[in-house]
């Protein structure tokens, strides 16, 4: 189960560097609801990850603040 929780922080920190993505979208690529991909975010953002929340009129939208590959992994 860690490793499945683990693999899903990088999945999901892959699609943020790839650029912008929005909840919908997350929830959607990961397979679970969109709490779920607020806490996953929530909990990246705990780890230290780079990551900047905006929210418009598609709701929450999620980037990498520094936009280069490998920067906010997880553990950085």
């Amino acid at each position: 189960r860690f490793h499945q929780i683990e693999q899903r922080f990088q999945n999901l920190i892959g699609l943020i560097e790839k650029g912008g993505v929005n909840t919908g979208h997350l929830s959607a690529v990961l397979g679970v609801s969109w709490t779920t991909a607020h806490r996953i975010i929530s909990e990246l953002k705990r780890r230290g990850c780079a990551i900047r929340s905006t929210h418009n009129a598609d709701g929450w939208r999620y980037e990498n603040i520094h936009g280069a590959a490998g920067e906010g992994e997880v553990g950085q």
